[in-house]
């Protein structure tokens, strides 16, 4: 007696393998758009994660550069290009005298240099543990000892010697902790206090590419903590309006995070846009394929009638079939999806030129789980639109249009 009976709980498996060419092209076809579905939502995730960093790192309420480093000051907080610029004369007294300034706290940012005297460019952020009240509570929260001088501290993407130490300007630097990612300039960035920035522009001098000229103190941001009842919008233009405050500019960060929201809005409208697009042509392409294949069965599906299997069975039969095509396609797309969105975020980071803070593997567990529910149910409806009209027929003249 053959033991080899196909029931119809078989034969969706045994259909699917009896014909690899068509089953590889639905499953290739259902892996695109998982694909193009899991990297673009995670795309738009970890750029608003980005933005949120950017706003949490962004601390003051209010930046003074000098005039016309404007523009050189927002693209090192959003776009991580490294930048040196300085007042001439240090700002901060009369800063401190504006109504409505309730705290200030200096930095100096200078450029390292793509040459053989520092191991790569980098930002070096020179910042006052003592009166900083938006790096250092960041830093303290994962590195809670002293920085001591002629130690520094490195964002994330920055890598270290096998000793240790980071060369900047001839000189070796013992990174004493690294920070966690942000998805900002932060990362690229090592913190330094005020002791060795001034090694570090001695060092840039003795290299022959001085970082600061012509002043005893660099300063290059003076950040403000307005007090409560003021308007930081307010308090920029009392700084702006001084009569010894001309060479200085007064942006507030939330203008540079509203600019940075924009952008970031219209991005992933495009992307939204894009993806919903590109899913109902895949939709559509889908019904097309499901279409051909079930008017090529009419003959199969017409037997299996005659033989006393129910509509009922062959609808379950065929939205089986769909169903283990859109599970599969969907994982080979999200597997795809993870294998180039997580290694190479950072790449990805560079090349967007916007904050990019890659979503958590829970957040990614989550999105590829909806995305495989998500490629089923629409290979399933795929199915379902395709063959309803197939089954809808008569037996009989199904089984003569099959011949």
């Amino acid at each position: 007696m053959s033991t080899n009976l196909v029931t119809l709980g078989k034969l969706p498996k045994k259909n699917l393998s009896a014909k690899p060419g068509r089953t590889v092209g639905l499953i290739v076809v259902v892996a695109v758009l998982s694909f193009v579905f899991f990297g673009g939502s995670l795309a738009a995730l970890s750029m608003k994660a980005g933005l949120s960093s950017v706003k949490a790192r962004m601390g003051a309420d209010i930046m003074v550069v000098p005039k016309g480093a404007e523009k050189e000051a927002a693209g090192i907080f959003t776009k991580g290009n490294p930048g040196t610029f300085y007042f001439k004369k240090d700002p901060t007294p009369s800063v401190k005298k504006v109504a409505g300034v309730k705290n200030v706290t200096t930095q100096t940012y200078i450029s390292s240099l793509k040459a053989p005297c520092c191991a790569t460019q980098l930002q070096i952020i020179g910042f006052d543990p003592k009166t900083d009240f938006v790096i250092a509570p960041w830093i303290r929260s994962q590195y809670s000892d002293k920085l001591q001088d002629g130690q520094v501290i490195a964002g994330a993407n920055i890598v270290p010697a096998e000793n240790g130490n980071i060369k900047l300007f001839n000189h070796q630097f013992p990174v004493a902790a690294h920070l966690a990612p942000t998805g900002t300039s932060f990362d690229n960035s090592v913190f330094i206090n005020p002791n060795t920035t001034k090694m570090v522009i001695s060092y840039s001098k003795a290299v022959g590419r001085p970082a600061v000229a012509g002043v005893d103190k660099a300063v290059s941001n003076v950040l403000v903590e307005v007090e409560k009842g003021y308007q930081a919008e307010d308090v920029a233009a009392y700084i702006n309006a001084m009569g010894d405050m001309r060479e200085v500019g007064a942006v507030t960060p939330a203008g540079l995070t509203s600019k940075m929201k924009a952008t970031l809005g219209s991005t992933t409208n495009y992307m939204f846009g894009f993806l919903g697009l590109f899913w109902v042509t895949g939709i559509i392409v889908l019904v097309a394929v499901f279409a051909a294949t079930a008017n090529e069965r009419k003959r199969e599906l017409a037997t299996l009638r005659i033989l006393g299997a129910r509509k009922a069975e062959l609808v379950k039969l065929l939205m089986t079939e769909a169903a283990m095509l859109g599970a599969s396609g969907g994982a080979v797309g999200v597997f795809l999806g993870a294998l180039i969105m997580y290694p190479f975020a950072g790449l990805i980071q560079s090349n967007m030129q916007l904050p990019y803070l890659p979503t958590g593997w829970a957040t990614g567990i989550c999105l590829a789980l909806a995305c495989l529910i998500f490629s089923t149910l629409t290979a399933v409806i795929a199915a379902a639109l395709a063959t309803r009209k197939v089954l809808s027929k008569e037996t009989y003249l199904t089984f003569r249009a099959g011949e």
